[in-house]
């Protein structure tokens, strides 16, 4: 006999996560396209403009300000998000970032350029909504597919945006001129947070309060929570905030040609970043099977060993194709170092304070993006360029030392190495 009860009503969510998921691929692939398209190109536009004097101090300056900008302004973005929406975040920084690349090629100056980097920096934020707004709008057994689709979408977006940035170079009249296929590409991304996504925001009751430095208070209290801060911080600054160094470091193994192999610095700076890129969606799955299978701590001290292994190569380098082949080589080998620093602070965070946690490393994430261009700028008039990479081995090479003496689940257990698989383990 049939049931009489009515049928059951399904979950919105259960309908509409994968739709979100692949718009979301969608904005984030436009997203990171339009940033790097134009990003690892900085010094060859400022050189365009006529700034040959202290070139590398004028990239760090620019860059650098970029990330304060976003470093500060990330959490009160993240929090509001909290309160009002994450889709919030992705029309924003589409739309925002979208503009201030829209005004970018009208800039007089340099000075000028500082000023909209500024506004750049401070609407900085796509991704990091979108990888926020997905973990929160996903029923929890598609969370990890969901995830890696949005991931899939900037990964594409970033290997394919030098290509695109070396052929704008070659048909534009000026340097420029790039920011244009930026700000519409940024401007596409806002445009498919707009039309493409659905949330449902329950209502907050109160009013907006701001908690963050109780919070990151909360958070550094926790042991071991600092060094995966640090760590993080410094994956970025050696894997996504070195391309404007590495930028500089063509041009300088390019000063005396023009071109190497038949090829201009355009293609070479394009060339290494798509290497790199390529490298690490090669390398993902394996790293990602030494997490589910060994302690994650343990795979956090590998990561860290083979990323300063792989960073000793750079200041051996001596023209740009080997540049490229050393940079595809360090990709491959520290891509696993930020899953397993976030796997980490998400597991150690204080309880009900796991989204924050991770919006602090995300904040912290933007120093390390910006100081490597700031570090690079005032070392280059003094050790050269070289000397700043020598700098980051060395600086890798002290993170691992305090992660092995100090880290959590390492220290304890260092003499064991090989632990239990699937987890942590005693």
């Amino acid at each position: 006999m049939a049931s009489l009860a009515p049928p059951t009503r399904p979950d919105p969510a259960e309908r509409t996560w994968r739709s979100n998921a692949y718009a979301m691929a969608a904005g984030c692939m436009c997203s990171s396209l339009g940033f790097t398209c134009s990003w690892p190109f900085i010094p060859i536009i400022l050189q365009d403009l006529g700034i040959t004097r202290h070139l590398a101090a004028w990239v760090g300056g620019l860059v650098g300000s970029f990330f304060v900008m976003s470093f500060l302004l990330t959490p009160v973005w993240g929090g509001l998000a909290d309160h009002f929406g994450k889709r919030t975040l992705m029309v924003r920084a589409g739309f925002g970032m979208g503009a201030g690349f829209a005004v970018l090629p009208l800039a007089p100056n340099v000075w000028a350029i500082l000023a909209i980097f500024l506004v750049i920096g401070a609407a900085n934020g796509y991704i990091p909504g979108a990888l926020a707004m997905t973990a929160s709008t996903t029923p929890a057994r598609y969370i990890g597919r969901a995830l890696a689709i949005v991931q899939m979408g900037g990964l594409v977006g970033t290997a394919c945006g030098p290509a695109l940035g070396a052929l704008m170079l070659s048909l534009v009249p000026r340097g420029l001129d790039v920011f244009w296929a930026s700000a519409a590409l940024t401007l596409l991304a806002g445009l498919v947070a707009l039309l493409f996504t659905r949330e449902e925001v329950p209502p907050r009751p109160g009013r907006f309060q701001f908690t963050v430095l109780r919070d990151v208070g909360a958070c550094l209290r926790v042991r071991g929570m600092p060094l995966l801060y640090g760590a993080n911080s410094l994956f970025a600054m050696t894997y996504m905030g070195s391309a404007t160094v590495v930028s500089l470091f063509v041009l300088s193994l390019m000063s005396a040609a023009p071109s190497y192999l038949g090829r201009g610095a355009a293609f070479w700076i394009g060339s290494a970043t798509l290497a790199m890129t390529l490298s690490s969606i090669a390398a993902a799955y394996g790293w990602g099977r030494l997490l589910d299978r060994y302690r994650v701590p343990h795979v956090l001290a590998l990561a860290l060993l083979t990323a300063f292994a792989g960073s000793l190569a750079l200041p051996l380098v001596g023209n740009p194709l080997q540049l490229t082949l050393v940079r595809a080589l360090i990709g491959a080998l520290m891509v696993g170092m930020q899953p397993a620093v976030l796997r980490l602070v998400k597991e150690h965070a204080p309880p009900g304070m796991e989204a924050r946690a991770l919006g602090y490393a995300a904040a912290v994430q933007m120093i390390g993006n910006g100081s490597a261009s700031v570090l690079a700028g005032a070392l280059a008039p003094l050790v050269g360029l070289r000397g700043y990479f020598i700098l980051n081995s060395a600086l890798l090479l002290g993170m691992l030392a305090a992660w092995v003496l100090r880290g959590p689940g390492v220290a304890l257990t260092w003499r064991r190495m090989g632990g239990v698989p699937g987890g942590e383990g005693p």
